[in-house]
């Protein structure tokens, strides 16, 4: 299954600054891996923002929740989680119900 997960940083106190750091460059070898493994298919940030998305495939829901949980960043990090549908198929769908309605 397909996720796009929007994701923001929470602000990071002064004091938790050595720390942070040490998180970011532990989530940057992290994403590496799930790329590796092929269950990020995209990473990206939103220009000037504390934030971006990431697009996961991954067998279900659980797992992505897994997944984030592991984030070396998840303390700073909130998610938006939105399951994703092969285009063709919802088109499909659409023009289906469109043919129904037409009858």
């Amino acid at each position: 299954m397909r996720y796009l997960v929007e994701w923001n940083l929470k602000p990071v106190p002064p004091e938790m600054a050595k720390t942070a750091l040490a998180l970011v460059e532990a989530t940057e070898a992290w994403v590496e891996e799930e790329k590796k493994a092929g269950r990020i298919i995209e990473n990206w940030t939103n220009t000037g923002e504390n934030g971006g998305i990431t697009i996961w495939e991954v067998e279900s829901n659980d797992a992505l929740d897994r997944k984030l949980w592991e984030c070396p960043m998840w303390p700073f990090v909130t998610y938006c989680v939105t399951p994703l549908t092969d285009f063709k198929l919802s088109a499909e769908i659409f023009k289906n119900l469109l043919k129904q309605m037409i009858k």
